[in-house]
């Protein structure tokens, strides 16, 4: 029986998709569905790459047979490189905000400092990429537009921070809390992955009127329902 793991930082962002599971899955065990020997497990992290590193973990070390994961979120957009409302799927991460600031501002990331060792499992290069075929299993996903994230503790709000992080991670087009740990605790446990994100928000000077966070979670989730429903 192939069992999916649906994972996302909150029931907000996925809230259309559980209310689908719900109408047309059987619910077991309170948080997995089944459907024509599928099964779906949605997992609720909450926000941040602590709460989703220990989450997910604890989550794996108790899990048997997962077939692969798939985390979904909403999250910014840097330079303007995708409209408002986009849904990509997200092919590299890294930790965008884990080392030191010296008194220049001069930013070393955890890799440049040597506390961590750019081809060591699970990094490949410096990054945490995705590198399995996970996503020819969800036609809907394939066909998405790709993106490098960058996943943050700390949502960047200020112009002259999101300049110089540009500077440092000039690739870099997807900003989310919860990315980068996903990957890692993937990549660990060697199990195929893949995450997609709807982007709710310019990453720029910090102006929630401009977000369109309701837009986001609807394309988000309108993208998932298809996706389940065709995989099945």
């Amino acid at each position: 029986m192939p069992h999916f793991v649906l994972v996302a930082a909150t029931t907000a962002e996925i809230a259309d998709t559980i209310d689908y599971l719900n109408l047309h899955f059987q619910q077991i065990n309170g948080n997995s569905f089944l459907k024509e020997e599928v099964k779906i497990t949605v997992l609720i992290t909450g926000v941040g790459l602590v709460q989703t590193t220990f989450r997910l973990t604890d989550f794996l070390n108790n899990s048997t047979g997962i077939d692969g994961l798939i985390q979904a979120g909403i999250g910014g957009v840097y330079a303007y490189r995708f409209p408002l409302g986009t849904v990509v799927e997200v092919m590299q991460e890294q930790f965008g905000d884990l080392g030191v600031e010296d008194n220049n501002k001069t930013f070393m990331d955890m890799i440049e400092l040597g506390f961590l060792q750019p081809n060591i499992p699970p990094f490949k290069e410096g990054i945490l990429p995705k590198e399995s075929n996970f996503t020819d299993k969800f036609p809907a996903i394939k066909h998405l537009q790709k993106a490098i994230g960058n996943s943050v503790n700390k949502g960047n709000g200020s112009a002259e921070n999101i300049d110089r992080l540009l500077k440092k991670y000039p690739a870099i087009e997807v900003e989310s809390m919860e990315g980068a740990a996903f990957f890692y605790v993937c990549r660990q446990f060697k199990l195929p992955f893949l995450q997609i994100r709807a982007i709710s928000n310019d990453v720029e000077a910090r102006n929630r009127a401009n977000w369109q966070i309701g837009l986001a979670i609807k394309n988000l989730n309108t993208l998932l329902i298809e996706s389940i429903s065709t995989a099945i």
